[in-house]
């Protein structure tokens, strides 16, 4: 048997209960589990009950508080109490006591009462998942984690990996857990524990509990007897890689042991359901600006700034063209400062541009024209890379582009000789590869694709302008259009179902018009250049997918997985692996102080009143607010997650409002929270410079489709590692036994049960009965064996 104490601290004084009796046979420890090795979260929960010797009512009231983190329960082993270099020397399990759960019998005498605690895991399902922005695995485990208000190390070993880089460097877009609803006009988070059971089941782990610290072990690495941990702080740092040694135990058993056979697998079946960012490949946003003003446009247009503006500035030019603009019909809208239409004598009407403005390639007079390579194109940084995702499957592209081409002296003569037949010339390009072109010299070129007609000029309501004096029996000065708008040339584009095998980056090569002669004149009825006024391209791709690997054996077994990601490098979904695709926390330079002084409260608050000009700073730059408590700081994103009212920080009435109910959720870091006099936020935004996490913002694909399971060196793609993970994690049949062991055992602990021969096996459910010194188990055996009898097929 084994000799244990209880402690029950209150987090609020960090004082322990005087010492109590507990019956016998009433401390249980219970890890969950079940039969299934692949479970991804063992949770556990502590049941004990204290001795009330003079049977006074409602003794232990004073542990009914409704602070789920009030009172902190620990179980340790008597042998290592003496132990002052370790203050977690010895310590076997902590949770914290439930805090609206008590009863009691109504008798006379001294009898117990009962009280459980848990480890926070299971109480995940009420926490939503608040993270501020995208991160990567490590960080989102670790967030999870952190709302268990259990700050503990994390020991990581997961079971699949990428070749080239660690889960720590992985990302995973915050939109697979954040979900925009309409009807509501706000966010639907998802909770903690679903997140953490989805990363978990993608890296093949399972998460316990063991000796005061997070283990996440591996399917494949559970009976390891030596293995090796990535260590993580409880803030998400790598601290160092560490050695674990797991106990063999042979205990022997009650009798009733049940023991059950399953087959080894013919059929694992990985099923992705994948999320599409529906408008990746909407370029319309890039060729308009909405906010332009007149004389702004007057501005860039005379000193030829255009291309400096966003977003104009995210294309790059080659040849002899430039970058200008138009307003959508090349309006110009008569200024009226009022609608009495008496004028000031010396004032003359003035047309003037309103937006929005359209991006415009225009031709550069002086250099020789060059059909190949006078043409703008998105820079590489604004494009998306694009791939069929699914192996033997194509993607399927919507195109609709419109264009339009200003110019008086089109006619309908020249235009009906299909002089302009060349006026519209774009490539829609995969990689190097063109997919889609209305350049005749294209091998893809279809003139199907391109419909062009005449637009003539139109002339808004007449405008009667008077001048003062005013007097009715004399007629207006001028009789002006309210607004003019150009003759010009409209070409719609579009293809439907185009079917593409091609992967690499999405672009569009806008070229310089061609005329029917090949010649320029700016003159004349001859165009040199064209106006975009909608760039469309939907793509679409597939919305799941079903991986089946089999074996050539003669059983007929299937084990399915819902897995939540996969990988690729492909901008088309959201819920891939990513590798550096978004930098949402950038290095900052300088600090701008917000708050430094003592904040107001009152019963649920406390109150930091912000300067009114650096309001945007708090929301705009939040990734880098630092709470400080001396000379103490922590980002508040990583404490409380996103800015708003259910992260328990806000911002409003130029005030950041931080709960104390919030506050109580972290005890390790209440003193600290309770005592904030002062907030700083980064004043300068530095940019990546290509590089973010230690690693090149630009990642080969092949990068993102190279993974490995442990033991095993040679990538493959990550549904495929998966299966075969699965599939060796069962390749013979395995044991499974039910039972009570006259020991204790652990969840880090390796069983060894003679059945058949020898055999080792793994916990999967627990409960652990301290003062009888045994446990009730169920134990599966390991099998990790390497399969060379894969379907080709």
């Amino acid at each position: 048997m084994e000799q244990i104490v209880i402690n029950i601290i209150d987090t609020h004084t960090n004082y322990t209960a005087v010492e109590k009796f507990t019956e016998t046979g009433a401390p249980i420890l219970t890890y969950s589990g079940g039969e299934a090795r692949f479970a991804s979260i063992m949770s556990s929960k502590f049941s004990f009950n204290i001795l009330n010797e003079t049977a006074e009512d409602g003794k232990f009231l004073d542990l009914l508080t409704g602070e789920e983190r009030r009172f902190l329960i620990e179980i340790r082993n008597v042998t290592y109490l003496s132990n002052a270099i370790d203050k977690d020397a010895g310590l076997i399990w902590r949770g914290f006591l439930l805090p609206d759960i008590y009863s009691e019998p109504y008798e006379n005498g001294c009898f117990f009462v009962g009280f459980t605690a848990t480890d926070g895991l299971d109480v995940l399902k009420t926490k939503p998942f608040l993270f501020y922005k995208t991160n990567t695995v490590i960080d989102y485990i670790v967030k999870c984690l952190w709302e268990t208000g259990l700050h503990q190390e994390i020991y990581f070993a997961p079971a699949v990996e990428n070749a080239f880089h660690s889960w720590d460097k992985i990302q995973l877009f915050d939109e697979c857990f954040t979900k925009f609803n309409e009807d509501k006009n706000s966010f639907d988070f998802t909770n903690c524990f679903e997140v953490l059971d989805q990363i978990l089941t993608a890296i093949g782990a399972t998460l316990y509990q063991n000796n005061g610290k997070w283990f996440i072990t591996g399917f494949n690495r559970k009976a390891n007897s030596l293995d090796e941990y990535s260590v993580y702080s409880c803030f998400g740092n790598f601290l160092r890689k560490e050695q674990v040694l797991k106990p063999l135990k042979k205990p022997l058993f009650n009798t009733g042991v049940n023991i059950s056979i399953t087959p080894p697998n013919k059929s694992v079946q990985l099923n992705v359901s994948y999320q599409q960012n529906e408008n990746v490949a909407d370029f319309t946003k890039y060729v308009h600006n909405d906010s332009l003003t007149n004389e702004e446009y007057v501005t860039c247009t005379t000193n030829d700034s255009v291309s400096s503006i966003s977003p104009f500035n995210l294309w790059k030019k080659s040849g002899a063209c430039k970058i200008w603009l138009y307003q959508e019909n090349d309006m110009s809208v008569l200024k009226i400062n009022n609608e009495s239409n008496v004028h000031d004598p010396n004032e003359l009407p003035v047309y003037q541009k309103k937006p929005p403005f359209f991006l415009t390639v225009s031709k550069i007079y002086g250099p020789p024209h060059d059909f190949e390579n006078d043409y703008i194109e998105l820079k590489s940084e604004n494009t998306v890379y694009l791939s069929p995702q699914v192996e033997g499957k194509y993607l399927n592209l919507d195109i609709d582009f419109e264009f339009k081409i200003f110019n008086t002296k089109i006619n309908n003569d020249i235009f009906d000789q299909d002089f302009y037949r060349q006026a519209v010339r774009v490539d829609v390009m995969i990689g190097n590869s063109t997919i889609f072109s209305t350049r005749s010299e294209s091998l893809v070129y279809s003139s199907e694709d391109v419909r062009m007609h005449l637009k003539a000029e139109e002339l808004g309501p007449s405008y009667m302008w008077y001048t003062a004096p005013y007097n009715p029996l004399f007629g207006p000065k001028y009789v002006l259009p309210r607004f003019i708008t150009t003759r010009c040339l409209v070409a719609e584009v579009s293809k439907n179902n185009l079917k593409v095998s091609d992967l690499g980056k999405l672009n569009v090569r806008i070229y310089l018009p061609r005329n029917g002669d090949s010649r320029y004149w700016p003159f004349d009825h001859h165009v040199s250049e064209i106006t975009i006024t909608k760039l469309e391209i939907k793509v679409k791709g597939w919305e799941d997918e079903k991986f089946v690997l089999n074996r050539e054996i003669r059983y007929t077994t299937k084990h399915q997985t819902e897995l939540s990601f996969a990988d690729g490098k492909n901008d088309l979904y959201l819920n891939l692996f990513k590798i550096n695709d978004r930098e949402s926390y950038p290095a900052t330079f300088n600090e701008i102080t917000l708050f430094n002084s003592t904040p107001t409260q009152d019963v649920l608050y406390y109150y930091f009143e912000i300067p009114g000009i650096y309001g945007d700073y708090v929301t705009s730059r939040y990734s880098s607010l630092k709470l400080y408590n001396g000379q103490n700081w922590f980002y508040a994103h990583f404490i409380f997650g996103l800015l708003n009212i259910e992260s328990g920080i806000e911002f409003t009435a130029n005030k950041i409002r931080i709960s104390k109910a919030r506050i109580d959720e972290f005890p390790h870091m209440r003193t600290f929270l309770n005592g904030i006099s002062k907030i700083t936020v980064g004043q300068t935004i530095l940019k990546s410079a290509g590089s973010l996490n230690g690693i090149s913002t630009t990642v080969p694909a092949e990068q993102y489709l190279s993974w490995k399971r442990w033991g095993n060196t040679t990538p493959e793609r990550y549904l495929t590692t998966y299966a075969k993970m699965i599939h060796e994690c069962t390749a013979v049949q395995a044991v499974t036994i039910e039972g009570t062991a006259l020991d204790i055992i652990y969840p880090n602990n390796i069983v060894e049960f003679n059945f058949l021969g020898p055999k080792k096996f793994i916990p999967t459910s627990l409960s652990i009965d301290f003062s009888n010194g045994k446990t009730k188990a169920t134990l599966v055996e390991d099998i990790n064996q390497t399969n060379s009898d894969y379907a080709t097929t």
